[in-house]
């Protein structure tokens, strides 16, 4: 298993790849292929909620 180095003074959204930590979650949630729904659940946020995140991520990144 490969090795994750977290730098413990850093703020966390520099930790996760500069994402704040619900969109973090969000992300490894999407990348181990849950569904929207679920993936709403786990966030403790709504599924409209869960669906914006998600449009806005893929506005972000330019996909």
């Amino acid at each position: 298993m490969g090795r994750r180095w977290i730098l413990l003074g850093a703020p966390a959204a520099q930790r996760n790849g500069g994402l704040p930590p619900q969109e973090h979650e969000l992300v490894r949630l999407l990348a181990s292929g849950a569904k929207d729904d679920a993936i709403a659940r786990a966030l403790g946020i709504g599924l409209r909620t869960e669906r914006r995140m998600v449009a806005e991520l893929i506005e972000r990144i330019g996909t």
